[in-house]
């Protein structure tokens, strides 16, 4: 009888010498970027344009992909911001308070996922 993690090497070890499931890997990660593309709101198009897929090292021989983005203000967009405090000095105006819109969040849970451990760089 062939155990469940027996079937799991064999199925990795198919997949470290897939050339096509390489590549479908690095499509879903596409795909997944375009979904975080299409619920970031658009003021200038900067910051849904800034979100980008990099490959990575493999992991255990497995293919991997980061879906994200460096720029500075995501996390605003991401997490939304509270009223300034009093006697604030930003730069932006003395009431800037932005709404949470959560697009890397949103995409997460719909594909059964978390925002728990996220690598932020």
């Amino acid at each position: 009888m062939t155990s469940l993690r027996e079937i799991q090497r064999e199925l990795e070890a198919g997949i470290r010498k897939d050339a096509e499931m390489r590549l479908k890997t690095k499509e879903a990660a596409e795909g997944i970027r375009d979904e975080i593309r299409a619920e970031t709101p658009v003021r200038t198009g900067k910051a849904a344009a800034s979100i980008h897929v990099e490959k990575r090292k493999d992991r255990r021989g497995m293919p991997a992909w980061w879906v994200g983005t460096r720029l500075w203000y995501f996390h605003f967009i991401e997490n939304g911001t509270g009223p300034d405090k009093l006697g604030s000095k930003s730069p932006f105006g003395p009431d800037t308070p932005t709404k949470e819109y959560a697009p890397f969040a949103k995409v997460a849970h719909r594909h059964g996922g978390s925002t728990d451990g996220i690598e932020v760089e």
